[in-house]
């Protein structure tokens, strides 16, 4: 009998009260869309920016290896007359280039475009290799964020280390010299 009666009290507890807005008149429960399209406009804005950044990234590196990898092997483009005549390590700038070329043609780039032949320059016993190249941006051409124009340039510099006397190469940041 005692638990009927706890049970019948329980029971009789007042409803909770909702809160109530005297300003509140229900005519302004959607004035928060209204932001959406702006909301989804700045986070596509964001995203394209994160994604060409990301492209151009990508193409800095890949643009860079090339650079090694063409220096890497010009710096074996040695003058044959002066090293089997001489006995002197002189890398040809001709063959230097020749071979430079040819490494960069094999390169596989898929986010950069490259820009004109690679710059190649001997110093003593060394080769700097420059590549310019453009990255292969999506959105930011589309919307003209950037220009078309706009190029990458990286230089790699390579030293032959079996050489005599190796003095580094000086990479500058101008043309090489004819």
């Amino acid at each position: 009998m005692q638990l009927r009666n706890l049970i019948h009290t329980s029971s009789s507890l007042p409803a909770p009260l909702e809160p109530h807005n005297p300003s509140h008149t229900g005519t302004d429960s959607g004035s928060v869309w209204i932001l959406a399209p702006f909301l989804a406009l700045a986070i596509m804005a964001t995203s394209s920016i994160a994604v060409d950044s990301a492209i151009r990234f990508l193409a800095t590196i890949e643009l860079q290896q090339a650079a090694v990898a063409a220096a890497e092997a010009a710096v074996g483009a040695i003058s044959n007359s002066s090293f089997y005549l001489e006995g002197t390590y002189v890398i040809d700038p001709k063959k230097a280039s020749e071979v430079a070329l040819f490494v960069v043609e094999r390169q596989s780039l898929s986010a950069v475009t490259l820009v004109g032949p690679p710059l190649v320059w001997t110093s003593g016993q060394g080769v700097c290799v420059r590549l310019n190249g453009r990255p292969h941006v999506i959105f930011a051409k589309a919307l003209g964020w950037i220009p078309a124009y706009q190029t990458i340039s990286v230089t790699a510099a390579a030293l032959a280390t079996g050489a005599p006397e190796a003095t580094p190469p000086i990479c500058h940041s101008t043309s090489p010299a004819a």
